[in-house]
């Protein structure tokens, strides 16, 4: 089972309406993630760059010399990429909740 399964098996079987407050907001904070999903696509960019070069040169510089290669560094950043997008889901329905909660007068 890959890593963003594995979250959002865990994420679909939080019961967001026993979850405190204090537990909702602590979900919720999903800025951490943009953050990091700025920087991988700053990296994959660059990574592309390197990809791109080195497939120009008569004699590469030893990165990505085999078709595996990219594609086994692909896979990883996938991977990473939907992880990181399952846990932005489980923020997303933590914020949700604790705007429900504001709705209805339970948050001030």
């Amino acid at each position: 089972m890959s890593s963003a399964a594995m979250i959002k098996a865990l994420g679909d079987r939080v019961a967001y309406d026993t979850l405190s407050e204090e537990e909702l907001k602590a979900l919720a904070l999903g800025e951490g993630l943009a953050i990091e999903l700025c920087h991988l696509g700053k990296t994959i960019s660059g990574l592309a760059g390197l990809i791109d070069q080195d497939g120009k040169k008569k004699t590469g510089a030893g990165n990505f010399q085999h078709a595996t290669d990219v594609s086994e560094l692909l896979y990883g950043l996938g991977a990473t990429i939907e992880a990181k997008g399952e846990l932005v889901a489980i923020a997303n329905l933590a914020q949700w909740k604790l705007g429900q909660l504001k709705g209805a007068g339970g948050v001030g």
